[in-house]
């Protein structure tokens, strides 16, 4: 947050220190409006939606026989000697563990796919701007998904994103909530 404060007060300075004679040339594009046009990351959004449905599935299960196994204990708890009581309360409660255990290693793992799937889609956007803005000569390019200035004039600037759609594949088509990529950084 502050490296981008800091890069927009060297932006807006630039002129003070005498480049005023030159012409800076500003560009602007949405990732949110770039990336759910691009069928990788529709096909990414499905594949992590059906792992997501199978993770829940099993806990889902996991819940279930516990459940049942919780409530034949309490049924029958009063009629057990003591020592089998104990022993499947003991169960319970490491099954309990293991189930917690589960969530926690599912989440983890749903962490790790998105990261991995995401990844390359946003570093073949950063690469399109990249390269756009090199043929273009922007002098810079802003994320208005990601940036967060106070104001900006967007009639003094260039709106790159259809060009960034047409860079990284996007059809126009593909229909995905970018939820997931709120908040995503490099």
């Amino acid at each position: 947050m502050l490296k981008k404060i800091a890069f927009a007060i060297a932006l807006f300075a630039l002129p003070l220190v005498g480049i005023s004679a030159q012409t800076v040339k500003l560009g602007y594009y949405n990732t949110q409006s770039v990336i759910v046009d691009m069928p990788e990351f529709v096909k990414a959004q499905n594949e992590l939606k059906e792992l997501g449905n199978k993770y829940r599935a099993e806990m889902k299960r996991t819940e279930t026989e516990f459940n049942t196994k919780y409530q034949q204990f309490i049924q029958q708890k009063d009629s057990l000697p003591q020592a089998i009581a104990e022993r499947r309360q003991k169960e319970l409660e490491e099954m309990g563990q293991r189930s917690q255990q589960y969530q926690q290693d599912a989440q983890q793992s749903m962490q790790d796919q998105q990261e991995k799937k995401l990844t390359p889609i946003y570093q073949k956007i950063e690469a399109a701007v990249k390269a756009i803005g090199q043929e273009g000569g922007f002098t810079c390019i802003f994320d208005m998904a990601r940036t967060q200035l106070p104001y900006v004039n967007e009639t003094q600037m260039v709106d790159l994103t259809s060009k960034i759609k047409l860079r990284v594949g996007a059809t126009g088509n593909a229909s995905a909530t970018p939820a997931t990529t709120a908040g995503k950084k490099k």
